[in-house]
């Protein structure tokens, strides 16, 4: 049996993102001041997002040396996805009931209310044919999915995956539960299902993420001891 041998190798991720918002009147005040009097009591606010993005991994085709004089080439990954988002805020006639009651961070920790979003990602790998020497693409892999978030509390996800070269064809699910406790910290619990190559069973992936910002716990100290 022949002995370990370590190998090493550095690669090059390249990308950009563009990111638009034509519209959030839950974060920031509205262009439209009179539209947002009229809507702020029963919606919050709104939100309107899109975004657009290519990243391509290993773009200067890195290689691994196994043996002296061998290598072997890997392969070059290029992504373009796009997105669209649309949310509303919290109710302002009850946003505005919880903070007389110095309760807002009930309201900032339910908004947003209702969210939808939709993204969608094309894949395209390419590498070296041995045979010939030259580089060709594969297949295109396609996914896309939506994402329903309502209170900040509970998600439903449902998507789409195709992967012609490894025969995966087939749809994907998922439902999330979490809970935000204003900008202290939060927690959440999510599950998903994902479709796999031909006569293989679906895989269930669970995840669970817990977080604390600890400048807004150390400000809400300060202020209680004040």
């Amino acid at each position: 049996m022949g002995r370990p041998i370590d190998v090493s190798t550095t690669i090059w991720d390249r990308g950009w993102l563009i990111r638009v918002s034509p519209y959030n009147s839950i974060d920031f005040p509205g262009l439209l001041s009179s539209v947002d009097e009229v809507l702020d009591p029963v919606f919050g606010g709104i939100t309107i997002e899109g975004a657009y993005d290519e990243a391509t991994q290993n773009y200067g085709r890195s290689t691994i040396e196994y043996f002296v004089g061998e290598r072997s080439e890997l392969a070059m990954f290029s992504h373009k996805g796009k997105s669209v988002h649309v949310a509303t805020g919290f109710p302002g006639v009850l946003r505005t009931r919880l903070e007389r009651e110095n309760l807002g961070w009930i309201a900032s920790s339910l908004s947003p209310l209702l969210s939808w979003g939709k993204a969608w990602d094309r894949t395209v790998e390419s590498g070296l044919v041995p045979d010939t020497g030259e580089h060709a693409e594969g297949t295109e892999e396609e996914y896309s999915g939506w994402e329903i978030v309502v209170a900040n509390l509970a998600s439903i996800r449902r998507g789409r995956v195709i992967v012609p070269d490894g025969e995966i064809r087939g749809t994907t699910s998922g439902w999330g539960l979490g809970v935000k406790v204003g900008d202290l910290g939060g927690f959440r619990y999510d599950e998903a299902t994902v479709p796999q190559a031909l006569d293989l069973s679906q895989v269930k992936r669970t995840g669970f993420t817990m977080y604390v910002n600890p400048v807004a716990v150390w400000r809400g100290t300060r202020r209680s001891a004040t």
